[in-house]
């Protein structure tokens, strides 16, 4: 069933070197928002639908997030009416989670923005969702009417469909959607979009329109940059670059961090390398801490409620005067992990072997401090209620990255191992459920997450030459809702990505060392990564430990000697990155 969604509710919905040294930070707000003490909030869990049966009551699940003004708000004007917190107290179980702790309940309600408010019966069956600010006269009269009357809420049914247009005609269509006039996408969010951008490079130099329209997104961009501290905003609404929502979340740092150095290695433009150091830089001054990692995010508003755009207007010391905006310092696997993979293009973008040291130490520490007595990494250090697929997939991607640029075989073993603990935790009839572990209703399979997986362990496959991977992946693609997730243009690159990838393998870039020329092997990965096409795997062949095939194939060659190879091609020796780039420039 398709919900009608108000325009208002839509724009009250928190969707998703300086001149003074700043020396401290407020204390951090609380993962489990309180709202005062009018309302006793308590954790979502099955204990809540026991309360429910026993009291005869509906339960009320809030989810929101430490950063977001609408959620504030509503605890300023609403649930701190008397009228509103009675009728609550009375008829409801009330529950209330950070999204940005709880993955399972971000990737159900995070389509409908926050603060999501779901209505559920005593059997945990969704009677309403609601989204956004919620003024307390109009809040009032739905509940009474849920009370009243309490009707299942429709839900979407999950369904398998295939798509028989060719690529070319999905390109097509995602050429006709996108905002070439403001850039990104013509939605009421303006922000940048990794998937997007990238796509945009993969076609750079091939189609003049996704040129223009990725240069203008990216120029666009520039206004969510804060211009005093760095960092970058979440996103801007009212279909304007200029009416800035002013949190700074890690998960939109470390995607614009990639986008902004994979923007500058295709295109050679380094302006946006600049812009991407930028943000690292804010991250480390305000996201920072004594581990390698960074805290989830900051907030926009110095005083809870109130609206902060003067405040960002100001330069720095008159900012210092009215405060600094608090710090959420949760810590989470999938953001860190983001940034750790986004920092490695910083690094060939720049070739500054800080960003290259900074991703190994936060590699390194994941791995040491988020491991679990499951094969799967915890969502935060010591956390195992809950396990997520986006952390462990992030993570995978992190790892298989390092694998390559680290010559690691460590990393890919553990690629392998983490790869095999996905499918067998997450998978399910459908495809992989968000999360597993203690639940209060069931984890949903998200189509777009789905996606990203295939991509994901198709890679691995290759990568680890292990064909079990690429046969799940294929048959993970089948199962996902296609049709229904072409719908939202941003997700049409990812289903051509997908359709790509399943379909072809992978160039091969094999380098042939002694183990000696290390760093003439990162300077061919940098320029691996600065291209357009990132379908490519880097391995080393070792002199002296080569196969039977390799011996066959590369006996007597030089070190320092690059090939770029398939199952049935090879090209001429590559001896410098200069060869490299033409070879990568022909294809």
């Amino acid at each position: 069933m398709k919900i009608f969604i108000p325009l208002f509710l839509l724009l009250v919905a928190c969707n998703s070197a300086t001149e003074q040294e700043i020396t401290s930070f407020p204390e951090e707000i609380p993962s489990t928002i309180t709202s005062g003490g009018k309302i006793d909030w308590q954790l979502f869990d099955t204990t809540a639908f026991e309360q429910a049966k026993r009291e005869e009551k509906l339960v009320l699940l809030e989810v929101g997030a430490n950063w977001c003004h609408w959620c504030h708000v509503m605890d300023e004007k609403t649930y701190s009416d008397d009228e509103v917190a009675t009728y609550l107290n009375e008829h409801f179980i009330l529950c209330r989670e950070d999204q940005d702790s709880q993955p399972d309940l971000y990737a159900s309600y995070k389509q409908w923005g926050w603060p999501a408010i779901i209505i559920f019966n005593d059997s945990a069956q969704t009677i309403m969702k609601l989204k956004g600010y919620q003024e307390k006269s109009k809040f009032l009269g739905i509940l009474n009417d849920v009370v009243e009357h309490p009707t299942l809420f429709a839900e979407e049914e999950q369904k398998s469909s295939q798509i028989t247009a060719p690529n070319q005609v999905l390109l097509s269509n995602f050429i006709q959607r996108i905002d070439y006039e403001k850039g990104a996408y013509p939605w009421n969010n303006k922000y940048l979009h990794l998937g997007g951008t990238l796509f945009g490079l993969k076609n750079y130099n091939k189609n003049d329109s996704l040129k223009n329209w990725t240069d203008k997104t990216v120029k666009n961009s520039k206004s969510l940059l804060d211009p005093v501290w760095g960092g970058v905003y979440q996103y801007s609404a009212l279909k304007s670059w200029n009416n800035q929502h002013y949190e700074k979340l890690l998960r939109n740092q470390a995607e614009c961090v990639e986008a902004y150095a994979r923007y500058a290695g295709v295109t050679s433009k380094k302006f946006t390398a600049e812009w991407a150091a930028r943000i690292v830089a804010y991250c480390e001054k305000f996201l920072g801490n004594e581990t390698p990692l960074f805290y989830n995010s900051q907030n926009a508003d110095v005083v809870n409620g109130e609206d902060s755009e003067e405040y960002y207007n100001l330069k720095e010391s008159d900012r210092l005067k009215q405060g600094i905006p608090s710090v959420d310092k949760r810590i989470y696997l999938k953001e860190n992990a983001m940034m750790a993979k986004a920092i490695i293009y910083l690094w060939a973008a720049t070739s500054d072997e800080k960003y290259f040291n900074k991703s190994s130490k936060m590699t390194q520490y994941i791995l040491t401090h988020f491991k679990s007595e499951s094969p799967l990494y915890s969502r935060e250090k010591g956390s195992v209620k809950i396990y997520s697929l986006e952390d462990n997939r992030q993570l995978l991607n992190a790892l298989m990255l390092m694998s390559q640029v680290e010559g690691n075989e460590k990393y890919l073993a553990l690629s392998v191992k983490l790869g095999d603990a996905i499918i067998e935790n997450f998978d399910s009839e459908n495809g992989l459920t968000s999360s597993v572990g203690d639940l209060a209703i069931p984890a949903p399979v998200v189509g777009i997450n789905n996606l990203e997986a295939v991509i994901s362990l198709n890679y691995l496959g290759h990568l680890s030459k292990n064909k079990r991977f690429n046969a799940y992946a294929q048959s993970l693609y089948e199962k996902i809702d296609k049709q229904k997730l072409m719908e939202t243009v941003a997700y049409l690159p990812f289903i051509i990505q997908a359709r790509e990838e399943l379909a072809a393998e992978p160039f091969h870039a094999v380098f042939i060392t002694n183990e000696s020329d290390e760093k003439k092997a990162k300077d061919m990965m940098k320029i691996l990564l600065s291209h357009s096409n990132c379908y490519i795997i880097f391995e080393r062949a070792v002199i002296g430990k080569f196969s039977e095939e390799q011996e066959m194939m590369y006996g007597g060659m030089e070190t320092g000697t690059l090939f770029m190879c398939t199952s049935s091609f090879c090209s001429a020796p590559i001896n410098d990155v200069l060869g490299l780039q033409e070879f990568l420039n022909s294809q």
